[in-house]
């Protein structure tokens, strides 16, 4: 069972003696596919028809990296995967690990402006530059509107370091993942896509990433 396979299969690549991985994430959310393999090719990341999955970020270590996989399903897996080394000098005062986490948040309320809440995708403390997020919802819902299969009113907000009020405050999911209109189309360009929107309309599995490949956030306390 594919679908499940990707979903219960967690990526960890674990650098420099972390007692934990700079990155835990099911495998195909992590390459931006999930649920299942819905193709798409952009600048980081490709997948393909065959379900061969290809991510191009650099991930500089020190001295060690260890890539893991941890099957918590209930069915044998096989992977078959590679890596392209590099030399990389490493600078304390400036290199940075490669990091990747994935959250859930279930049973989530259509809101009908009243009951409108914010759902944190990043806390991170310490420095880094965010390049980037892959979003998997399933709507279950199948009225065509802000109230049913429409889910993308929501305003983008990233706090940078010490913001009071966002740096970055969007107009709307969907502006942020570069389309408008609540479009079911299936779309891919070099750092954003919508590879899976089951429909009719948004309704089913609805997968959306933006990579912020050529406009990276910086931030040096937080994010």
């Amino acid at each position: 069972d594919l679908d499940r396979a990707l979903r219960q299969t967690i990526l960890h690549i674990e650098c420099d003696g972390y007692p934990w991985g700079q990155v835990q994430a099911p495998v195909g959310d992590f390459f931006g596919a999930g649920p299942g393999i819905n193709p798409f090719d952009s600048v980081p990341f490709t997948v393909q028809p065959d379900g061969k999955m290809f991510c191009r970020f650099v991930m500089p270590f020190a001295t060690s990296c260890k890539i893991r996989l941890e099957n918590k399903g209930d069915q044998q897996v096989r992977v078959t995967g590679s890596v392209i080394p590099m030399v990389y000098a490493w600078d304390d005062a400036k290199s940075m690990h490669f990091r990747a986490r994935w959250r859930v948040d279930h049973d989530l309320v259509g809101s009908n402006g009243t009951e409108a809440r914010d759902l944190p995708f990043l806390i991170a403390n310490g420095s880094g530059v965010y390049v980037g997020t892959a979003v998997m919802i399933m709507n279950p819902s199948p009225i065509p509107t802000s109230w049913g299969s429409w889910w993308g009113e929501g305003d983008e907000k990233i706090f940078v370091d010490q913001d009071q009020r966002p740096s970055i405050f969007g107009t709307g999911s969907e502006d942020y993942f570069n389309y408008s209109w609540s479009i079911p189309d299936i779309f891919g360009f070099a750092y954003c896509g919508q590879p899976r929107d089951d429909g009719p309309a948004n309704r089913g599995f609805v997968v959306n990433h933006r990579w912020h490949v050529l406009d990276a956030i910086p931030f040096q306390t937080r994010i």
